[in-house]
């Protein structure tokens, strides 16, 4: 496979996103583990291996080749699953706003909200693979692995 600059430079910028969106979820989830299940084991363990995650993003920047293995593992599984959720999540943000207007919930027995979060699922899927969002994250992957030898 033939890899150009550019083609690394954006998977650069799409690991960069990633990495942004992991803290954003990782501190959403402590927070949210700590406000709603109070403190006990399940907290600990959960926010321990939050934090173990958030401190190995950190080794990242500073050039650990451990630590980019394992944001790696989780930016590509994030970038493959969250880029189309988020097309998703608008949708359905979408269909709340039209049955409130257009009261949409009579219409079919409320298979909207099944079906139209589907089709976007599907275009989300499609567009994901056509713009080759994973094909340039690892291109990153292999220049930084290629680069920290």
């Amino acid at each position: 496979m033939y890899i150009f600059k550019g083609q690394i430079d954006r998977g650069r910028k799409i690991f960069n996103i990633g990495i942004f969106l992991l803290v954003i979820c990782f501190l959403g989830s402590i927070i949210d583990l700590g406000l709603t299940k109070g403190i006990n084991i399940r907290f600990i363990s959960s926010a321990i291996l939050n934090i173990i995650i958030i401190l190995s993003i950190f080794k990242y920047f500073k050039g650990s080749i451990i630590a980019f293995k394992i944001i790696y593992f989780f930016v590509s599984g994030l970038a493959v699953f969250l880029f189309p959720a988020i097309a998703i999540l608008l949708s359905s943000l979408l269909l709340k706003i039209l049955n409130i207007v257009l009261d949409i919930t009579n219409i079919l027995g409320g298979a909207l909200f099944i079906i139209i979060p589907l089709i976007i699922m599907f275009i989300g899927f499609f567009i994901f693979s056509k713009a080759e969002i994973y094909d340039s994250i690892l291109a990153y992957s292999n220049y930084y692995k290629n680069k920290n030898r």
